[in-house]
């Protein structure tokens, strides 16, 4: 419709009466919300003669604004430690992470000032973003909820477990809105389901994939319908996490059926103190079970490649009596490095860390197999608390099976806090082994940012002792800087 055509219709409307005629479709301007049909012809009349004397349409009314931030009840941090986060902010940003790290334990908040350029810099680390869903507060999450480049925030966002946000269940990204899911099941997964199946049929494929996570936790028999249609699923991945989640359904009959097929796939051959774990093709299965083995679009995808992420999905204690006695005694046996890296991958999907030890402890026999070891390796590990995790760094440090270049490139991806005797055993070699010197140029340069900062008062000493060298300097004059932003918080 032109927008003289709208314009007679308007005139032959008012001549005739709303009573009589309907009002004609609405143009190129917006629709009033007013209910009386002559006084929504009046306001599209008024709307429209501006816009033929003007020659452009009225600007819209302005959205409302969003209701403002919730009040915050902990105090904010202020004194040395705010003086601290300015040069942080402005010269020395490799410390935010862990300056926020050390807030976040205070119980006090950031100053609402500060929030925008923290948000912003944050942004890529994950422990500065889960320290600041803590230390940024309510502010904080009201921002990334208004601001598209700050809402990474609320992946992390930990506060409200059980308050589901409607608009962000709406709007957010896949992630968001599973955590949104994974809140709501909790307390009403009847309507759980039903948001999920009215916008099932139009999602991407990776954000059915994502929602379909939220179910991993608290299944019942009322969600077998949605996970057998997600079974038919036209995307590989979300067929097989269906299927994961049928087989952990109680008294599912498709669940057993699944069970029975991905339990045959893997088996042990061999004598007992030789017995290899070996993949076997599926045989006489349903079209259904061999849709959730990968396509072979390569013509030299293997058997075990092709069964990977299935493997990678499936409850591991599916495998406990069949390939062994217990995790340990499967992972001791020998086996493909893809079934290998497929079952390291279900111990880290399912956080199960009776499996993710017992690969750990087999780091000796298997250690660097697969070209994705170190990913593997780094994925394990901080499965575990963090004591736990430096202490097990520190035992294959001290280990002379393993090659020590590998484990300082292991050191590189360890995450802060370094605890325990982790801290003793970098001390040891980077100033009062033999080969110390070799060491600290390979070291120290990772572990300044990481060492414990209490390790100053000991080190300084050593100082005077080592004047000539750069390095040492450097990294003592950075613990320094550490602990005493560390002591500014405590």
């Amino acid at each position: 419709m032109t927008y003289a055509d709208s314009w007679s219709d308007l005139v032959s409307t008012a001549l005739v009466g709303t009573s009589r005629r309907p009002l004609p479709p609405a143009a190129d301007h917006a629709e009033t919300p007013s209910g009386d049909p002559a006084a929504r012809l009046l306001e599209r009349a008024a709307l429209a003669a501006i816009q033929r004397r003007a020659g452009q349409r009225p600007s819209p009314p302005p959205a409302p604004p969003p209701a403002p931030a919730p009040e915050e009840t902990a105090p904010y941090l202020d004194g040395p430690a705010l003086k601290r986060l300015n040069t942080i902010l402005d010269t020395r940003r490799v410390f935010l992470a862990e300056w926020l790290h050390y807030a976040a334990a205070t119980g006090k908040l950031l100053p609402p000032e500060y929030l925008p350029d923290v948000l912003s810099h944050a942004k890529g680390n994950t422990i500065a973003a889960r320290a600041l869903t803590r230390v940024g507060g309510a502010r904080a999450r009201w921002l990334a909820r208004h601001c598209s480049v700050w809402s990474y925030l609320l992946d992390f966002e930990e506060a409200h477990p059980d308050f589901f946000d409607p608009e962000l269940w709406a709007t957010g990204t896949a992630t968001q809105r599973r955590i949104q899911l994974e809140r709501l099941r909790r307390t009403d997964p009847e309507h759980t389901r039903d948001l999920v199946a009215r916008t099932w049929a139009n999602e991407r494929a990776e954000t059915r994939y994502e929602l379909l996570k939220a179910w991993e936790h608290g299944l019942s028999r009322d969600d077998e319908p949605l996970l057998l249609t997600a079974l038919r699923d036209r995307s590989h991945p979300v067929r097989v996490l269906a299927a994961a989640l049928l087989i952990q359904l109680p008294d599912s009959d498709d669940g057993q059926r699944l069970t029975h097929h991905a339990t045959h796939l893997l088996r042990t051959t061999g004598a007992q103190e030789q017995e290899t774990i070996t993949l076997t093709p599926p045989g006489d299965v349903d079209a259904e079970f061999a849709s959730l083995l990968s396509p072979n679009r390569r013509t030299t995808k293997t058997p075990e490649e092709r069964a990977h992420t299935l493997l990678s999905h499936l409850p591991l204690r599916l495998w406990i009596g069949r390939l062994g006695s217990s995790p340990a005694d499967v992972v001791s046996k020998k086996m493909d490095d893809t079934v290998r890296d497929a079952l390291i991958a279900a111990a880290v999907r399912y956080r199960d860390l009776d499996w993710v030890r017992a690969f750990l402890d087999d780091v000796g026999r298997h250690t660097f197999a697969s070209n994705n070891w170190f990913e593997q390796l780094d994925a394990l590990l901080h499965q575990l608390p963090a004591e736990e995790r430096c202490d097990r760094v520190a035992h294959w440090l001290d280990d002379p099976d393993i090659p020590e270049t590998q484990t300082w490139n292991l050191l590189y991806r360890l995450e802060f806090p370094w605890v325990g005797r982790l801290n003793d055993i970098l001390v040891e070699q980077l100033f009062t082994s033999p080969d110390a010197p070799d060491h600290f140029g390979v070291i120290a340069p990772g572990a300044e940012n990481k060492l414990d900062p209490g390790l100053y008062e000991r080190l300084a000493p050593l100082a005077e002792k080592r004047k000539g060298s750069r390095e040492f300097r450097h990294l003592v004059t950075t613990l320094e800087y550490r602990y005493t932003m560390r002591k500014e918080l405590m």
